[in-house]
């Protein structure tokens, strides 16, 4: 059962993605956490959102098969109770580009072509802004209490 200071960082940061995607001019389709698996992988993995941007047309308007569409755009993992999946590597072996991973300490934008942390900006679906704006008060969940 997800701890309620997960699920509100969960929020904060599921806004602020839509916020982005409306202020851009784009569109997406979210996945929410729906179960990521392929069958060529030995598991799979539920993020806490998963989202279609760049590839968002190729799957509009039906169900997302793993098998034979593109892997999301960008996948949200908000990670307080510290998993022992490394689904940095799991990620990366579907194919997913970007991992946005947040827990109580670490703010990170990962990708998962290089799989090595970004410090200034993340590399897809938002090239064209920097995190150091919004770092702190995203990881202040308490501040919408």
């Amino acid at each position: 059962m997800p701890l309620e200071d997960h699920e509100q960082l969960k929020g904060i940061i599921g806004v602020f993605i839509r916020t982005l995607v409306i202020e851009l001019g784009l569109k997406m389709k979210s996945l929410w956490s729906t179960t990521l698996s392929r069958e060529d992988l030995d598991r799979g993995a539920e993020p806490d959102n998963a989202y279609y941007i760049k590839n968002r047309d190729k799957v509009a308007g039906k169900t997302v098969d793993l098998s034979n569409d593109p892997p999301p755009d960008l996948v949200l993992e908000v990670d307080i109770s510290h998993t022992y999946i490394d689904k940095n590597i799991l990620y990366a072996a579907m194919g997913v580009p970007e991992l946005w991973r947040f827990d109580s300490r670490f703010c990170g934008f990962i990708s998962l072509r290089t799989v090595a942390t970004l410090k200034s900006k993340p590399a897809l679906p938002f090239p064209s802004f920097k995190n150091k704006t919004y770092t702190t008060s995203l990881m202040r969940p308490e501040s919408t209490k």
